[in-house]
């Protein structure tokens, strides 16, 4: 019996998570939270890590390092697929999550600068010079306070302040866009 019972959890546990699908980043495992669950009867979304969120319309709504996939407005969407033809990269933005918010919504490819949680390599500033100047980047995309969050390494830090210091900022939905073909 004593078997049995210290058993139970851990068989109950995997059975849960081998006949549900999860997706994303960070994929759980278990039993569903009452917080992934919906009003709607079958709805899941996903959430931020605050555990906010709004509720779906219709459809599952996915937030990825705190900007949802639906919050990349019709004009950003815009400005990010014009005029990109023949550059490698869209668009350069900081972490992984938000480059893949963008990539997303447009289609496009974005480069992650940092990486998840900005703690990837990045390429030091002396390279994403080059590859800006090879034409192979388009826009960086910062957001509402400026050039993006976390990943404060030195390197990181170098590219940031190299765009703020030689490109205009300018507020596209809510975020700051630096057009890289256009140095002050």
């Amino acid at each position: 019996m004593a078997l049995l019972v210290t058993l139970g959890g851990p068989v109950a546990y995997s059975v849960q998570t081998a006949t549900r699908s999860t997706g994303g980043a960070i994929p759980s495992a278990g039993p569903v939270a009452a917080s992934e669950v919906s009003g709607r009867p079958g709805g899941l979304r996903v959430v931020g890590p605050d555990g906010g969120g709004r509720p779906p319309r219709g459809v599952p709504e996915l937030t990825v390092g705190g900007m949802r996939g639906g919050d990349v407005g019709d004009e950003l969407k815009a400005k990010l697929s014009a005029d990109t033809d023949g550059y490698r990269w869209a668009a350069a933005t900081v972490g992984g999550s938000p480059a893949a918010a963008l990539q997303l919504a447009t289609g496009e490819p974005v480069m992650a600068l940092g990486g998840f949680n900005g703690t990837d390599p990045t390429p030091t500033l002396a390279e994403f010079e080059r590859l800006v100047a090879a034409g192979e980047v388009r826009y960086f995309v910062g957001d509402a306070g400026g050039l993006g969050r976390g990943g404060d390494n030195d390197q990181l830090a170098a590219v940031r302040d190299w765009v703020a210091a030689n490109y205009t900022a300018t507020t596209v939905d809510g975020r700051q866009v630096y057009d890289l073909d256009d140095p002050r």
